[in-house]
């Protein structure tokens, strides 16, 4: 059962360089991708641009209400105490990431599928958009098969691609979704 669970887990993933896919690009591979990051293209000679570490004020999320469960907010918690460890600020939970990645973790445990792309095509800056955060720069993490919240956050910052997102420090909101069933875990980074 373990080896099952650790081969639905996302352990391997790929971070794109701030720069969305080919929409016939972005459907071939978003099964096998476990996360990216969106932002605006840059310009010719213009390489990725990181924030400059800074000093953080606390590691908890700096607003709580709207976390549907204790798990969510504890993986917001561990992610937050990562992020000050890498000297980045902590994310400030905001309601409309947690509904975007709470349907979409939904959408993966009744469609039983595991893909940064939605049953009906949508991508996760898609769904972002759709919940009203407008947003600069955005990127997702999606896990099935952890059953807490520090086993998750374990198996994300032991991938490469997922630990780039979350401290990153670049990213200031973030909205985490659970559903038991899988269970399948999605985290909704953004920056406005």
């Amino acid at each position: 059962m373990r080896r099952e669970l650790q081969a639905m887990a996302c352990v391997g993933c790929l971070t794109a360089l701030s720069l969305p896919a080919p929409a016939a690009s972005a459907q071939q591979t978003a099964d096998r991708q476990a996360c990216r990051v969106l932002a605006p293209k840059p310009s010719a000679g213009h390489g990725t641009v990181r924030a400059r570490p800074v000093k953080p004020s606390c590691a908890r999320p700096a607003a709580s209400r709207g976390f549907a469960s204790a798990a969510e907010t504890a993986v917001v918690t561990l992610t937050n105490r990562a992020r000050a460890a890498n000297g980045c600020r902590p994310l400030t939970h905001d309601s409309r990431l947690h509904r975007a990645a709470t349907r979409h973790s939904a959408d993966m445990a009744r469609g039983n599928y595991f893909s940064h792309t939605s049953r009906d095509g949508r991508t996760f800056g898609q769904r972002i958009k759709a919940t009203g955060f407008a947003y600069r720069r955005a990127g997702e993490n999606i896990a099935k098969g952890q059953g807490t919240a520090s086993a998750v956050v374990k198996g994300w910052l032991d991938s490469p691609g997922h630990r780039a997102n979350m401290l990153d420090c670049a990213f200031t909101h973030v909205g985490v979704g659970h559903h038991a069933r899988g269970p399948h875990w999605t985290q909704d980074f953004a920056s406005r």
